[in-house]
């Protein structure tokens, strides 16, 4: 007997949404020659903190409260920096934005970022348990 999934992931796998909402980071590296899964994994964390603190802003009530909190602390890293925040909450909110769970954790497994499988910790934010 399958299993069912439970109705937060709406279909899919959170690793198969997660994977595809990080594909632009993930076709740059690759693109830039970035092999090393701990190298990627570390600039995954910047998708993966704006993915849950617009979920988490959006249940709170309070709509880009942590947004902005993340605006403030990266204000040094000028336009670009700017840029960056911009196009991962415009690509969560308009193309992400059904997905209404967080990601706990997420992990790479494999031999490099042409050859791996991505494993996440999908969380329904409203059930704390």
């Amino acid at each position: 007997m399958q299993d069912e999934m439970p109705d937060i992931l709406m279909g899919r796998k959170a690793s198969e949404v997660f994977l595809e909402y990080c594909k632009p980071f993930l076709s740059a590296s690759a693109a830039e020659g970035r092999k090393d899964l701990k190298d990627v994994r570390r600039g995954l964390r910047f998708p993966h903190l704006i993915w849950n603190v617009f979920i988490m802003d959006e249940l709170k009530g309070k709509p880009f409260t942590r947004i902005q909190n993340v605006r403030n602390s990266i204000k040094e890293s000028g336009p670009q920096g700017e840029a960056y925040l911009n196009f991962w909450i415009k690509r969560r909110k308009e193309e992400f934005g059904k997905y209404r769970y967080t990601i706990g954790d997420f992990h790479l497994c494999g031999k490099d970022i042409h050859d791996f499988v991505m494993r996440v910790d999908a969380r329904d934010p409203s059930n704390p348990t």
